[in-house]
């Protein structure tokens, strides 16, 4: 007994119970998150973004303060020659320069730094793939040998289990000693076999870890992966292939700039300021110039066309590279190279009111039900009333007979003076619906006994279900509409609340009177909308035109600076309601043009083709 108690306590040191279980797809997202390769990536697409804005800042006007003062000493025999240094020079002046003609200089510089983003994303992709590659490889190494050791040490169980027996066996005779000290032996190996499998799982989770970025955990339970075959390839949509199309585009892009290089240049420039060789001139020397500088290449030891050769190389080996890839064989297709500009639609802002909702449940009910009891011991002579009928106050319900009158008209033929009616007809007390009639005609009834319960229609209200948490946005008197099942739609009111809470859900009660006369079942769940907050003359633009990063904190939108590029402009919002949604700030002007569709992905500067919507 000892024995086994101790064996038991060992293997509970060595082999830990194992109980939070990691799945394939938390050691993935966890090297997504931690790679430091896809961390540089991220600044880097950053970066250019500010480059971009840094090129466009290049170009605009251009203003700088220039002040100089030198005194040439001169003496006997020495110094500089006065017809040259003037006996010095005193100056202070503003220049302005700016560059005219640019637009396409500019284009093409926004183009070079939007494919270096692409090459970046594309890069981004490839080293996604190879981590989801390699972690997935190395999971499945890992759960390999989850799955040997569970096995062995179920098989150690087992042969533990077996021990008792065949100790009992031995004890009685049945088995001899030496089949007894074999058990101990396998035990002894399926031990050795158990722990070796176990260092064997704790050297491949160390790897597992450390390629995902996971802390070492003390307990292992490793969940079956579901990996399913998927064969969805297509080449185009290829992260390797469209590298190879990026790398086209760049070459083509470099010859475009080459070519601006070896274009007319056009510059204005001005200044303001004085310039005088003595100081006390300086008053009189105040001015201003201005002019334009033209310049035109014309030879430059041909360095144009080395540049072509450069270029030429580089999309040779490229193309070098594209035909080794491609191993199936089949002729490649020639395909014109796509402009690098996305197809997308446009939006303008709004300025008009918007409003946000909120909803709760709602279930009808009668407030108010009046129980109609009969008054006498007899019998149902006649029942005009069926469950569901709408009835008026005073509107004859029973005839109720006594058992006295039954039974006295029976001799009321043969004597005169045994004649008794003894009828009585009970009436509606209220107007309503029948809800329940228990009773019906030639049926006995006693004193006091239920015939039919009648609901007033005037208590009818729908009773709402409030979260205590939002019960601000619930007062009485406050107005709301009412949505049934059908989607119509009835105006309401709150007219008071229930002063208990359900422990449960921790839902306060309202009641909600509808301003409507339609007669509505009881029971009946609707959704009550009550308005939450609501803005007058705001900015208000399509949902799908606000963009936002993956923790929902910072939102922008895609404006058009001119027909073919698109910017980043971040935003503040405000009240959602359906599919609009409300800019607090900036502000725009309304014939600003906002993008509505193609600008997920887009980066903080691209080029964009314009489209009508249902066109291609």
């Amino acid at each position: 007994m000892i024995k086994n108690l101790l064996n038991t306590l060992i293997l509970a040191a060595i082999f830990p119970v194992y109980i939070d279980a990691q799945s394939l797809d938390i050691y993935i997202n966890s090297a997504l998150k931690n790679s430091p390769l896809l961390y540089d990536y991220n600044n880097q697409i950053l970066a250019g973004r500010l480059d971009s804005l840094l090129l466009i800042a290049s170009f605009k006007p251009q203003i700088n303060q220039v002040s100089q003062v030198m005194y040439p000493p001169t003496g006997s025999g020495w110094g500089y020659d006065e017809a040259i240094t003037n006996g010095g020079n005193y100056s202070a002046v503003v220049n302005v320069s700016h560059s005219l003609f640019n637009k396409k200089q500019i284009s093409g510089q926004l183009q070079m730094i939007a494919l270096l983003s692409q090459t970046l994303k594309i890069n981004e992709k490839i080293t996604i793939i190879d981590l989801k590659k390699s972690i997935t490889a190395q999971y499945l190494t890992a759960y390999t040998d989850f799955s040997q050791h569970q096995f062995n040490q179920s098989v150690l169980t087992q042969l533990n289990n077996e021990l008792k027996t065949v100790k009992a066996l031995v004890d009685k005779g049945v088995y001899v000693v030496t089949a007894y000290m074999n058990l101990l032996v396998s035990i002894s190996v399926q031990k050795i076999a158990t722990t070796q499998s176990f260092m064997q799982l704790k050297n491949d989770l160390a790897v597992l870890n450390y390629i995902s970025g996971v802390s070492d955990q003390s307990e292992i339970n490793l969940v079956k992966p579901e990996i399913s075959v998927q064969n969805d390839f297509y080449s185009e949509s290829s992260p390797l292939f469209e590298q190879f199309r990026i790398d086209s585009l760049k070459n083509r892009n470099s010859r475009q700039l080459i070519d601006l290089n070896y274009r007319p240049r056009l510059n204005i420039f001005a200044d303001a300021g004085f310039n005088s060789v003595a100081p006390e001139n300086v008053p009189r020397n105040m001015g201003t110039s201005f002019g334009v500088n033209f310049s035109f290449p014309i030879y430059d030891g041909k360095q144009r066309k080395l540049q072509y050769d450069k270029i030429n190389t580089l999309l040779a080996f490229a193309l070098l590279l594209n035909l080794i890839g491609c191993n199936n064989g089949s002729s490649a297709k020639t395909e014109e190279t796509p402009e690098v500009s996305t197809p997308v639609t446009l939006t303008a802002i709004e300025t008009t009111a918007i409003s946000e909702t909120i909803s709760f449940n709602a279930v009808s009910i009668y407030q108010r039900k009046n129980i109609v009891k009969s008054t006498i011991n007899g019998y149902i002579e006649k029942s005009l009333v069926n469950q569901g009928d709408i009835v008026r106050a005073g509107k004859p319900l029973y005839t109720i007979k006594t058992k006295e009158g039954d039974a006295l008209s029976k001799f009321a033929a043969k004597d005169s003076s045994f004649t008794l009616s003894g009828k009585l007809t009970l009436v509606a007390p209220v107007t309503g619906i029948v809800v329940e009639a228990t009773k019906q005609t030639n049926d006995y009834i006693s004193d006091g006994e239920q015939l039919c319960i009648i609901a007033a229609q005037s208590s009818f209200v729908f009773l709402l279900n409030v979260p205590f948490e939002q019960n601000k946005y619930v007062t009485p008197g406050r107005s709301c509409s009412i949505l049934l099942p059908d989607s119509t739609i009835l105006k309401g009111t709150i007219s008071g609340k229930l002063s208990m809470v359900d422990p449960v859900s921790q839902t306060q009660s309202y009641i909600v009177k509808t301003l409507s006369s339609a007669v509505l079942p009881e029971n009946l769940s609707v959704l009550v909308v009550i308005s939450k907050s609501s803005n007058e003359n705001t900015q208000v633009i399509d949902k799908t035109c606000v963009l936002s990063d993956e923790t929902m904190e910072n939102f922008w939108v895609m404006k058009l600076i001119n027909d073919t590029t698109a910017v980043k402009v971040d935003v503040l919002t405000g009240i959602t309601a359906g599919n609009k949604i409300e800019i607090l700030s900036p502000a725009f002007e309304l014939n600003d043009r906002i993008i509505n569709t193609g600008n997920y992905g887009l980066p903080d500067t691209a080029f964009v083709n314009i489209i009508q919507p249902g066109t291609r």
